[in-house]
């Protein structure tokens, strides 16, 4: 795709969508363009080695909210309300986290089993040794994108300062910065501090369109684990797996944020006339047994009053979705777009914009608020096929009360080298900082994580009912062990 651009009106990679109540939803990036900040984005790039060490450990205490406060309608099973109101995103992600956990960061009852490798495996179990030629070696052509807000500083450099002591500190991958706003003074010192290079500023300009790979880095995330590919990094064994979308963590959306995204999804699934290569399940609800008409059934194809002679006796109007679409429904499935790591020559394909140009026609980003996670998933499963996609097992990541933190791999352990964080002034709190990364957790069989130390308050995304974990593996190609 070395021709392909933007469309001007798409130079800013930002969604603003309205929730249904009409609250303004927490700015997401984009990088299809889709339904963009007309005015552009201001942004700062910053290029070369960091200075900063690891963050404070962050700590999100979830409001326990009762799972029996939580119905799920009989023929929308994935639908989620309270029994007083619609049930809120952040509440429901927090519900997620509610049961107990051990020292491990999982359930007591967790335990670690191998999925398939038809599609897609684990790029490193365990540690290698990252050595000064591995740090010297050629870099992917790739960047980390932030969205970020002037008031966000603090937690943008907590999440700067995991990235940089799990794995960028031997790496060294660039930083683009983007707000829809200018950046102030006392952000730019501070991110200045923690970044040893020269910083470009740049106003209504496509940067992204210089790179091949990005890695979505937000506000307040943290990094459990050290990621230390032998002779490469995730960028590069992407490449090498011919991967196009890789992902750490899968959830569900509320219904009630996305009401007829998924028509909008099937509609141009159809009208393109494009076959499932086998992702598009994942974000299918599994079927119920009744037979719903389909324009593919040429015993339908006949006159639309031929619907109503459905059998009453076995076909009931509160049994079907109603947002069903030729007897496929969402099962509200996405990829948790706050860590992705993607190639951006697909985003800016031919089949990928007009994806997403009639998604933006259809108002759903400002009437409904659709974010950039279904929007990206959905995407993918009607493009992509699961040997394109790859699961981050091995990679341990937090945002709010969720998590995947793997269990570390046994006989593949190895010392860490100290990290000091010189952003941290006080010397006590700096080796303290140090050594709590350095008592890593014990290993687990079938665990593949380097060095990790998991929170403990939260219980792992694998190991959560409610997350979309058991989709992947069956699309994946289900398990290998028991």
């Amino acid at each position: 795709m070395e021709n392909a651009v933007y469309p001007q009106s798409k130079e800013a990679l930002q969604i603003k969508a309205r929730h249904p109540a009409g609250q303004r939803r927490s700015t997401s990036w984009d990088p299809y363009g889709t339904s963009v900040h007309r005015d552009g984005l201001k942004s700062l790039e910053f290029r070369g080695k960091q200075r900063s060490d690891d963050s404070p450990q962050f700590i999100a205490s979830a409001r326990k909210t009762s799972a029996t406060q939580i119905l799920s309608t009989d023929n929308c099973p994935d639908t989620y309300i309270n029994r007083n109101r619609i049930f809120p995103a952040q509440t429901f992600l927090e519900w997620l986290a509610f049961e107990s956990v051990s020292s491990s960061g999982h359930s007591a009852h967790y335990k670690v089993r191998i999925i398939s490798d038809k599609h897609d495996k684990v790029f490193a179990t365990g540690c290698l040794s990252v050595t000064y030629e591995i740090q010297r070696s050629a870099r992917m052509n790739a960047a980390f994108v932030v969205l970020v807000r002037n008031q966000e500083l603090d937690g943008i450099l907590q999440s700067i300062r995991s990235i940089e002591r799990h794995f960028n500190q031997w790496f060294h991958y660039p930083y683009v910065f983007l707000n829809d706003a200018d950046f102030d003074e006392e952000f730019k010192a501070k991110i200045k501090r923690h970044v040893s290079a020269p910083v470009e500023q740049f106003y209504k300009h496509p940067l992204l369109l210089k790179y091949e790979w990005y890695w979505r880095l937000e506000p307040e995330i943290k990094y459990f684990c050290d990621i230390t590919y032998a002779n490469s990094d995730p960028f590069v064994k992407m490449a090498e797996a011919n991967k196009t979308y890789g992902f750490t963590i899968a959830i569900k959306e509320l219904q009630e944020t996305v009401p007829n995204l998924f028509r909008y999804a099937s509609a141009y699934k159809r009208t393109k006339g494009i076959k499932s290569k086998g992702l598009w399940e994942m974000f299918l609800n599994r079927p119920s047994g009744i037979k719903l008409p389909s324009s593919e059934d040429e015993k339908w194809n006949s006159l639309p009053e031929d619907i109503t002679m459905l059998d009453s006796d076995h076909v009931h109007s509160d049994e079907i979705c109603p947002d069903a679409m030729e007897g496929e429904s969402y099962n509200l499935c996405h990829f948790w777009s706050n860590f992705e790591i993607a190639r951006l020559d697909w985003y800016q394909s031919k089949e990928c914009q007009e994806f997403f140009e009639m998604m933006e026609r259809s108002g759903g980003f400002w009437m409904e608020r659709w974010g950039d996670a279904p929007i990206h998933s959905l995407a993918a499963g009607i493009l992509l096929s699961p040997d394109d996609v790859h699961y981050f097992r091995d990679i341990g990541y937090r945002h709010t009360t969720i998590q995947h933190c793997p269990a570390n791999a046994p006989a593949r352990q190895l010392p860490r080298a100290p990290f000091l964080d010189q952003t941290i002034e006080d010397e006590k709190e700096r080796l303290e900082e140090d050594e709590y990364w350095a008592n890593f957790d014990s290993v687990r069989e079938n665990g593949v994580g380097c060095r990790c130390r998991c929170d403990t308050d939260v219980v792992d995304a694998e190991d959560k009912e409610g997350s979309c974990f058991a989709e992947w593996v069956d699309v994946a190609g289900g398990w290998t062990s028991p």
